[in-house]
């Protein structure tokens, strides 16, 4: 197991001076975690690669241009051992000379910051391929003080396998729920992403059904389905175009599931505000 996460919250509601009291839980953990991506890897190692660089360049310069600035000071004051004024303006010309070295090394630590790879930092954020396996639950319970004494109860549990390679994911989803109504229910479904430097397409099928053909009221439980599709385009680093879609719940909606999107996004932000696959 490679991560686990428990999760707690609590509420209070006072309605006609009667407290309602609620609470919810969670647990989520990955069986299987898959392994570092290929491109991961291979940003760290870029990344690694421009630091050794910059801090070899950085060391090998100020070392030697300071060492020349001294043996000069160490020079010109031995010949003015006897000349107490003259040393003063010597050293004084020495810390001048030392402080635009300084302002000089600041310059050309921005001059090699701005050559590390920035697609290499963008990727740092460890991502993971192969097979994986995360388990989750939730619970919530509600109690209230009023006259009907009311208790309310429910939870669900979710396994989501998935499996990632260069720039496809494949994810799939099982999830089995009671409301508070106490009607039970099942959704499983799959998931289809792709995804380069510019373009990226998701394509998502959800099929959800009741274990009870009527709920408490004696309304028929119809079951749903959900097909969707999104694709994305990035212009630049700032606007991308998306259009999506798909049908949503099928044999539930009776003024028409069919739903479609086109559209404009633009960051506000300078550096690229994507996901990355």
């Amino acid at each position: 197991m490679r991560t686990l996460s428990l999760s707690f919250a609590t509420t209070s509601k006072t309605i006609d001076e009667k407290e309602m009291r609620g609470l919810s839980y969670g647990v989520r953990c990955f069986l299987f975690s898959g392994k570092m991506a290929k491109k991961s890897v291979e940003s760290i190692e870029s990344i690694e690669k421009d630091l050794s660089n910059y801090s070899k360049a950085f060391q090998q310069a100020n070392a030697e241009e300071l060492r020349q600035l001294e043996n000069v000071m160490q020079s010109e004051m031995i010949e003015a051992l006897e000349d107490e004024t003259k040393q003063q303006k010597i050293l004084a010309e020495y810390n001048r000379r030392r402080s635009e070295l300084n302002q000089e090394n600041v310059r050309r630590i921005n001059e090699l910051e701005a050559t590390v790879d920035e697609d290499a930092v963008q990727q740092f954020a460890p991502q993971r391929e192969g097979f994986m396996l995360e388990l989750a639950y939730a619970g919530a319970h509600q109690n209230s003080e009023t006259d009907n004494d009311l208790q309310k109860r429910a939870q669900a549990f979710w396994v989501t396998p998935s499996f990632t390679m260069n720039n496809v994911t494949l994810l799939g989803v099982f999830r089995t729920q009671k409301d508070s109504l106490d009607q039970r229910s099942q959704e499983y479904g799959l998931r289809l992403l792709y995804g380069e430097s510019r373009f990226t397409v998701s394509i998502e099928y959800l099929n959800g059904k009741y274990m009870e053909e009527e709920n408490v009221a004696g309304i028929k439980l119809e079951n749903r389905e959900r097909l969707s599709v999104l694709v994305e385009y990035a212009v630049d680093e700032h606007i991308s175009m998306y259009l999506a879609f798909g049908e949503d719940n099928q044999n539930i909606s009776t003024g028409g599931s069919i739903f479609s999107n086109l559209g404009i996004r633009y960051n506000i932000f300078k550096k690229e505000g994507r996901f990355k696959l």
